[in-house]
């Protein structure tokens, strides 16, 4: 079944009728894609989440030509750019699959219509915005206050994964260092 993780996912975060999910998940869409395959472009208004299965999807932006990654997301997670999303605006990012993946498709219009027709989608919504804040928080919080060693053994803490499935020169751009600095700073710690 495409859909039970995510159900699994929802269900965690609040409870949804058989009716409301059954009438949810009439408008979704699975798809598979393979590492390197673009799911967005600068540019362009996204009209999607997608609820990842499994695989692995990267958002960056291109800062003078240099690709800079913003954020990494994984299985039983969503992505998207949200700023596009919500305001309707064209994206400054670009959303690239980075692991092959199995993605489950909820298109913005479908969205906002559940919002209307049904308070546990409106919840569930609110929820999400709300910890997608707070990550969002923590993040400029670890680059405001921490070195750039301290943002990678925060990273190894929070996100062991990471290193096994993402290519060290994306986490050095996550991390907003070079892929030599990164190496320095994992020699340093070995």
């Amino acid at each position: 079944m495409p859909y039970q993780q995510l159900r699994q996912y929802f269900n965690q975060l609040t409870p949804i009728a058989p009716e409301e999910w059954n009438d949810f998940t009439q408008k979704l869409r699975v798809i598979q894609k393979t590492s390197g395959a673009q799911l967005l472009q600068e540019g362009q208004v996204c009209d999607f989440v997608c609820y990842i299965n499994h695989g692995l999807v990267r958002a960056y932006e291109l800062v003078d030509g240099i690709e800079v990654n913003r954020t990494f997301f994984m299985q039983d997670f969503f992505a998207t750019e949200y700023q596009s999303f919500l305001q309707r605006e064209p994206s400054k990012e670009y959303l690239e699959v980075i692991d092959d993946a199995e993605l489950v498709v909820i298109d913005y219009q479908h969205l906002q219509d559940m919002y209307r027709k049904y308070k546990s989608f409106e919840r569930l919504g609110r929820i999400l915005a709300e910890s997608l804040y707070v990550r969002l928080r923590g993040k400029v919080e670890r680059f405001l206050i921490n070195s750039p060693e301290e943002r990678y053994l925060l990273l190894l803490k929070d996100h062991p994964d990471y290193l096994d499935k993402i290519p060290h020169y994306h986490i050095a751009s996550y991390l907003g260092i070079t892929p030599q600095s990164l190496s320095r700073i994992r020699k340093r710690l070995q």
